[in-house]
This record gives structure tokens, C-alpha cells and sequence, in this order.
């Protein structure tokens, strides 16, 4: 399939059953299942964003930064400066990283990781543009003593966590 426009502007036309050739749309993801490999396409930020600390970013990339407390702005992900602002942060990677996935891992960051490197290039955690860079911030942020007390304080008080 040749995409004219942005992907988004197909995705009414588009099937939404999950077999071969068809699209399973997901918020601002879509996930475009040929020959049962799924291609990610993001409807909000086109294909990728480059963002000054990281690089050419797509949206999975973002998402597990939000998880850890990282705020988009200026087209950058910096960490959050107050705790609020990280567990607003955190709560929204969740919420997109389910949506996105399908699986709810909620806030235990090594097995979202472990989930997205196992499926390689599924959901494009592993896609080359910003992945060295991402991964090397998430290994560092979720080994971070006062992110873990944040996420565990996050996953005992909120529901289905």
C-alpha cells in the first residue's frame, strides 16, 4: 500500500479487523498489519520527531520517557521538574503505552522494556532512529531511587495498576 497523504488521513477508509492487510487503529497509533508484521504509523506526530536530547523519536519512544516522568516541550522530553508533573507524566505513559500495545504492564518499567525489545520492531521501540538514546535514559531513570518511590507509589494507589 503507497500512502499519498499523511497515514492518518486513510485510516477511515482502512479495515479495522486484525488480520493480514488490514488496520487496527489505537488512538493516535495505527498499527498496519501486512503479512502479519505490524508497521507503525502515528497519526499526531506523522512518522517520527526528532527531539533535541534524543533524536529522531517515533511515538513508542516518547511514551516510555513520559513513563518515567519526562515532559514533552519545545520539541524535547526533559524529565519533569516537580513530582506532580512527573506522575502526570508517568500516568500518561502509561495510558499510551496500553492503548498503543494492547498489554497493561502498568507502571513496572523493566517489563514494558522487556515486552518492547522482545517484540523488536512491532511497536518501534527497537527501530534504530532514537532507540540507543532512549534505552540508555530508561536503564538509567528506572534504576533511579526516587523514580522507583514515585512509580511504586503510583502502582499501590492507583486502579488496575
Amino acid at each position: 500500500m503507497v500512502f499519498t497523504l499523511s497515514p492518518s488521513a486513510h485510516l477511515p477508509t482502512l479495515s479495522t479487523r486484525a488480520v493480514p492487510g488490514s488496520m487496527s487503529v489505537s488512538s493516535d497509533i495505527a498499527g498496519f498489519v501486512q503479512g502479519c508484521v505490524i508497521k507503525t504509523f502515528c497519526g499526531c506526530y506523522s512518522l517520527s520527531m526528532t527531539l533535541r536530547s534524543f533524536g529522531r523519536a517515533v511515538p513508542v519512544h516518547m511514551n516510555m520517557l513520559r513513563l518515567l516522568g519526562f515532559e514533552f516541550a519545545n520539541r524535547n522530553m526533559t524529565r519533569a521538574t516537580t513530582d506532580d508533573g512527573k506522575l502526570d507524566a508517568m500516568r500518561d505513559g502509561r495510558q499510551r503505552l496500553t492503548r498503543a500495545t494492547g498489554q497493561d504492564f502498568g507502571f513496572d518499567v523493566a517489563a514494558w522494556r522487556d515486552f518492547l525489545i522482545e517484540r523488536g520492531e512491532d511497536f518501534g521501540y527497537t527501530h534504530p532512529y532514537a532507540y540507543r538514546t532512549v534505552d540508555r535514559a530508561v536503564r538509567k531513570w528506572m534504576a533511579d531511587g526516587a523514580t522507583i518511590a514515585l512509580l511504586e507509589s503510583l502502582a499501590a494507589n492507583e486502579p488496575n495498576a
